[in-house]
């Protein structure tokens, strides 16, 4: 179409259908006009049309009646009121029916103005339009063509309604409990929320008079936008309401139509009552690129999850980097005070690897092996947890949350000085825990397989199994590095989840709801009991979820034939240690292998966990690429330099970002 269409020939293909052609085949000639303009972006061939019809009034008038005819014969209260704006508050159903159409097209004959917006620009593929114009070319254009304010009565009336529509929604949803209780609390004959939704009942019935009074007009307006920005700042309440509260993505979605709905108040109230000295052109043309906008918006799947779920990641990713910043060590005896914290996890995981080989001895069916060891792992970790003891593995996901959070402060780069301290404080911190989980790990069960020779003697581990054990933490003859990224990511896994749990038990109160029954007394132990569980709940969900995660991917590896087992750097410590002195062969070959597979398993399980976590945090806090790039090139090169100051603190560090000199993040 490219190299023959030009204002020329699209004038002569109107003319050539004459004034009997029907709206289908106006409707063609639009999206041929759209697929010709839309080629280049910025503009440039809508304003040689637009210039095009400046030179030749008739041209222009063909076009207009062309375009009047259209938009005369569809009804538009659903793209102006409904267009772009989340419809279902179900996760699912809207996802099967943006699937749905993104696999079938709408039906081509539909007489609703929005359908026609979709076809017209899905037969472009959305590609400059409505973004690539410039909003003074439609401007321009539709000044050349005629059509300026909301001119047709049948468009002005359904805009009218839409204005209304919104108002009413906003009123619903602003005196709903959870908006209302944000402060300040305010009686509801003075909530703006009902000051709108009042004056747009005054504004729509001034509109749709049989001769509307412009000064009673304007007057309505100018009440309908202090309602409107009143009704901002009280939905900005209610999402700083949520640090307290905690989020939902119920609320999340009902601010987000709330916040959508104003805005598209506000774009209407000067086509339908414009003021002095306001362009009306340049009017339609950003309400125009403003709801094309929000109806490409509605079509993207990407969009969908990102609009769910964004403030509910970031929400997570602050508890998660609250609860990381006691994982990063700031001068020489915190960093042994992690080590001491390293050695009792590692110790609790020494005794969960020797309770693993005593299930699996047994031989017991594989739903009944996995439920045992999912109890293993849970004991173990909520253990670990509930001694204020370290598990190297968890400390990442954690750990980046907090870095995330320092980026975020940080976005012009002038403090990288502190961040590239953070991140050293962060890797030594790591360092120093991984060291005494796998120090204790290692050095227990040496001891757990000469008791066992002492009392029975023979090895705890058979000499076949013990074989096993070596060859399959080998870095390059096993699957072990690829288990090892699998068990990184649920590690990940595990810190959203306890993020999520933290976010649900300040959502449900539950601190508030422990502290009452304190207060109205009963048994103390129950109190006790439940107090703990409530403070600790995000450490006992992430733990928990920890060892579902883990004993899930080998059961589901049994279940569906596919090879897949964990390897958690520090259990498998335990287990090539058990190999090991059953074999009695600390130096051959093959156990060699096996350390070095051990390292690698521990590589990866941080580095893993360490990624997805900084990843996630850095779109929930809108960290810029740029800042991303930096950090990664930044961090590239600094242990080059000074390398021992990222595995313990032998000088004095500066303060990380918005932290005290000489104290912990």
């Amino acid at each position: 179409m490219s190299t023959t269409t030009s204002p020329e020939s699209l004038v002569a293909s109107l003319e050539r259908l004459g004034p009997s052609a029907g709206w289908e085949e106006r409707g063609a000639w639009l999206r041929e006009l759209v697929a010709w303009t839309a080629e280049t972006e910025g503009g440039e061939r809508l304003e040689a049309f637009t210039a095009h019809l400046r030179a030749r009034p008739g041209a222009a008038d063909l076009v207009r009646t062309a375009i009047r005819s259209v938009l005369e014969d569809v009804d538009g209260l659903r793209l102006l009121a409904e267009a772009g704006l989340p419809r279902r508050e179900s996760l699912a159903d809207e996802l099967l029916v943006r699937l749905v159409h993104v696999v079938f097209p709408r039906p081509p004959e539909s007489r609703d103005l929005e359908d026609f917006i979709v076809i017209l620009l899905d037969s472009v593929r959305w590609r400059g339009w409505p973004a690539g114009q410039r909003p003074e070319s439609v401007a321009a254009f539709l000044d050349a063509v005629g059509i300026a304010g909301v001119p047709l009565p049948r468009i002005r009336r359904a805009l009218a309604e839409a204005v209304r529509s919104q108002c009413l929604r906003a009123a619903a949803i602003g005196i709903g409990e959870d908006v209302v209780r944000a402060p300040p609390r305010r009686p509801m004959e003075e909530s703006p929320f009902h000051r709108l939704d009042r004056s747009g009942d005054r504004f729509f019935e001034e509109v749709v008079a049989p001769s509307p009074d412009r000064g009673r007009l304007l007057a309505h307006r100018a009440e309908m936008e202090r309602a409107v920005a009143d009704s901002k700042a009280a939905r900005a309440a209610a999402y700083e309401n949520l640090e307290r509260t905690g989020v939902s993505t119920d609320l999340v979605f009902r601010l987000d139509i709330l916040g959508r709905g104003l805005d598209r108040i506000e774009a209407a109230l000067p086509l339908l009552a414009p003021r002095d000295g306001e362009d009306p052109s340049r009017a339609v043309a950003a309400f125009v690129q403003r709801i094309t906008s929000d109806v490409r918006r509605e079509q993207s799947l990407r969009r969908l999850f990102g609009d769910r779920f964004q403030l509910l990641a970031k929400k997570i990713v602050e508890r998660s980097g609250h609860t990381g910043s006691h994982y990063i060590t700031a001068d020489r005896a915190e960093w042994w005070r992690m080590f001491r914290m390293g050695l009792g996890g590692g110790l609790i995981i020494a005794g969960a690897v020797f309770v693993k080989d005593l299930i699996y001895g047994l031989h017991p069916p594989h739903g009944t092996l996995t439920v045992l060891a999912f109890l293993n792992y849970a004991a173990a970790f909520v253990g670990i947890h509930a001694c204020h003891w370290s598990l190297a593995t968890k400390q990442p996901p954690m750990t980046a949350a907090a870095l995330a959070d320092a980026l975020t402060a940080d976005q012009s780069g002038r403090g990288s000085h502190a961040v590239l301290d953070l991140v050293a404080r962060i890797m030594r911190s790591q360092t120093a825990a991984l060291l005494g989980n796998l120090l204790a790990a290692f050095g227990v069960c040496l001891g757990i397989d000469a008791l066992h020779r002492a009392w029975l003697g023979e090895a705890f581990v058979e000499e076949d199994a013990a074989h096993a054990a070596i060859a399959a933490h080998a870095p390059f003859t096993s699957g072990s590095l690829f288990y090892a990224v699998l068990t990184g990511a649920a590690v990940w896994l595990s810190s959203m989840a306890a993020g999520w749990a933290e976010n649900a038990a300040a959502r449900g109160r539950l601190r508030e709801s422990v502290a009452a029954a304190r207060a109205a007394g009963g048994d103390t132990r129950v109190r006790r009991l439940g107090g703990w569980f409530v403070e600790n709940i995000g450490g006992v969900a992430g733990n928990v979820s920890l060892a579902f995660f883990l004993v899930m991917i080998t059961f589901g590896g049994k279940i569906f034939g596919v090879p897949v087992d964990v390897r958690h750097v520090t259990l498998a410590t335990g287990q090539v240690a058990l190999a090991a002195s059953a074999l009695a062969d600390f130096s051959s070959r093959e156990v060699v292998w096996a350390y070095v597979g051990l390292g690698m398993i521990g590589f990866l399980n941080i580095v893993t966990g360490f990624a997805l976590a900084l990843w996630i945090a850095m779109r929930a806090r809108g960290v810029t690429t740029r800042a991303r790039l930096r950090l990664l090139a930044a961090v590239a090169a600094s242990p080059v330099g000074s390398p021992l100051r990222f595995l313990y603190p032998f000088g004095k560090d500066a303060a990380p970002p918005g932290a005290p000199e000489g104290g912990r993040p």
